[in-house]
């Protein structure tokens, strides 16, 4: 994971070749924590916020709610959302 960013890898630390040769080779189970950061250049966040999968706040159903989890500041994908399934499916 590079700098708490989901669905990332970090090239300085690993090699992207052998890591994705090992993720070939063996069985894995992903665990996801399902907040992601809202680092705007990041893929994950761009995706989410064109699919608009992002919990709304109740108050004000445009904008998402924002939480601190341990990347940092977050927005959660809402899994009842019609593109919630789509969204993790072209994460993963």
């Amino acid at each position: 994971m590079y700098d708490f960013t989901d669905f990332t890898i970090d090239e300085l630390r690993y090699n992207v070749q052998q890591f994705k040769a090992l993720a070939q080779r063996i069985k894995w189970v992903p665990i996801v924590d399902a907040g992601v950061s809202m680092n705007y250049s990041a893929a994950s966040y761009q995706v989410g916020t064109e699919m608009d999968v992002w919990i709304k706040s109740v108050n004000n159903n445009s904008n998402p709610l924002i939480g601190v989890v341990w990347p940092g500041i977050v927005h959660w994908p809402d899994f009842f959302h019609p593109n919630a399934t789509p969204y993790w499916q072209q994460m993963f």
